[in-house]
Order: C-alpha cells, then structure tokens, then sequence
C-alpha cells in the first residue's frame, strides 16, 4: 500500500474525481466529497486534516457558476476566497503541500498573446474576482501551495449538482439536431481533467510551488473547440458563429484567455495538444456511452 496520504477535496466533480483516478497507483487516497466535508466550513476542514494527517492536499472544491456570481457574489467568495484561506493556514499548521486551482477569469483577456504568470491580473467579472482573491489570500496564509490556474475543463466525471461540460452540451445538441450557436470571438484552451489530473501528481512529486499556468497546449476559439468535437466523432453539423450582442448573460468573458505553459515546461511538466487530448477523451466517451447503452441480458 502506498506510504503517502493524498487528500482530495471537490471528489466528486470532473477534476477531483480524475485526481482520484489517477492517484491511486502511488498514494494512498482520501477522497472528501461536499457531502463529506464542506470546504466553507472552517472548522470541520481543519478537523478532517488534523484526522487526516495528508502528505498533500488537493483542492479540487470550487464555486464555478458565472453568472450567478453576478447576482449574488457571497457565496463565490465564501468558497473562493474565505475557504481557501482557511484551509492554507490548516495546511501550514500541520506543514503538508497543498495544491489549489484558480482560472483563466483571472485575466482580461485585452493580451494580443497567451498570458504568462507574470501578467498583471485584471478579472472583469466577479467569478474571476473570487478566484484572484483567494489566490492572494492562500499566498498570505504562508502555505506550502502551487496555485494552477486551468482553462476550459472538461472530464468524464461530474458532480450531482453540476452542469455537463461543454463537450457533452454539443455532442448532446448535435445529436438531438439542435441549432448550434457557439462563440468564434472568445480564445481558450480547452483541458482535459485526466491530463490535469496527471500533471498535477508530477507537480506532488517534485514538490513545486509557487503559480503556474497548467493547460493542454495550443489554444482555439470555442466555435473552433465545437468543430473539432463534431469532427472527432464523425457528426459534421453548421455550427453558427455566436455574435457577442446576442450571447446571453451579465458575466463578461475575456476575449483571449489562453494561458502561456511554458514555466510548467521548465519544471518538465507537459501536458499533450488539445486536439490529441480531445481525441482521448471521446475514444473513452465512446466506450462509456457503448456500456451504458448495451442490455444487461442478451435478446
């Protein structure tokens, strides 16, 4: 059995719940859903750790729903912010790593270039605001953390009470013959959680810390990124350019929120092209699909 202790918070959703897949080979997992363990809950938190005594903590607990934030920003920053300030000082006091994820959102997206680490931080909306302030408020915390920010997750796992990752919305809309309507003025990255979830045990084992940028390479607009899913999976379909007066919602995106990777590289962290990366991902969301759909018993 493994000798050290990984501890997972946010288990259940798409990147938590590929952290766990992946780490169970080398650590001994512990793996904390919401129903397990609240991460707003300063208390409770610290009581799991000191139980827990982890060699690392991973947090994988977010609040991510955009456009809420901008009707009611308290519980973003209550989770965002106020939580993992807590858990730092938890983590500080019984001296394991922690590894916390923040975004893309956290820029403005004006850059005429994928943004490095050292880029000035500038959210244009309150998701990305909670994200920035709990990154400044683990730093403070004096933590031994690595803050990852990602961009454009997608992963085979979802929590209850998430939404389906944009990959599975237009497979979804494809099939049932719905009109596509997809943003071709918004630059991303899309991510694969099994790849980020790989990345980040590389980053466990060498023990860094600090802020890196962690995607899959290249980058794409998502009108792009929807292109290429239907062409993966053999379902040529019109995707219409999504205007930006006509998109819907109060949360500003940034245009471009492409992240430069290349101080990850240094440490001989790699994480493969999104396309390759996309291509993995529906080879498995076939197989899922082909045995979620197959008879218990033979005709």
């Amino acid at each position: 059995m493994p000798d050290r202790t990984l501890m997972i918070l946010g288990a259940a959703g798409q990147l938590g719940a590929a952290l766990a897949d992946a780490a169970r080979e080398t650590w001994a997992v512990r793996p904390f859903t919401r129903a397990d363990l609240d991460i707003a809950d300063a208390t409770a938190v610290r009581a799991a750790i000191a139980a827990t005594r982890p060699d690392a903590v991973v947090n994988a607990a977010a609040y991510n729903h955009v456009e809420a934030c901008e009707s009611d920003p308290a519980p973003a920053f209550a989770i965002n912010c106020t939580a993992v300030a807590a858990l730092g000082l938890a983590c500080r006091d019984i001296g394991c790593h922690l590894v916390h994820f923040s975004t893309d959102y956290v820029f403005d997206g004006l850059s005429d270039r994928p943004y490095r680490e050292d880029d000035p931080a500038h959210p244009i909306n309150l998701y990305g605001l909670s994200k920035l302030a709990g990154e400044w408020a683990l730093q403070l915390t004096g933590a031994r953390a690595c803050i990852l920010r990602t961009c454009g997750l997608y992963g085979h796992h979802r929590s209850p009470s998430a939404k389906k990752n944009f990959v599975d919305q237009i497979i979804d809309q494809a099939r049932a013959a719905a009109p596509l309507r997809v943003r071709a003025d918004l630059t991303c990255t899309p991510t694969s959680a099994a790849d980020l979830a790989r990345a980040t045990l590389q980053i466990l084992d060498r023990g860094l810390t600090g802020t890196f940028h962690a995607t899959n390479a290249g980058h794409c607009t998502w009108h792009e990124f929807a292109t290429e899913i239907l062409r993966l999976i053999g379902l040529p379909r019109d995707i219409e350019p999504l205007h930006p007066e006509r998109a819907t919602g109060k949360a500003r995106r940034p245009k471009l929120s492409a992240l430069d990777t290349s101080k990850l590289l240094r440490d001989t962290v790699a994480l493969p092209p999104w396309k390759q990366a996309l291509s993995a991902y529906l080879r498995v969301h076939q197989r899922m699909t082909n045995n979620r759909e197959r008879p218990l018993c033979p005709p």
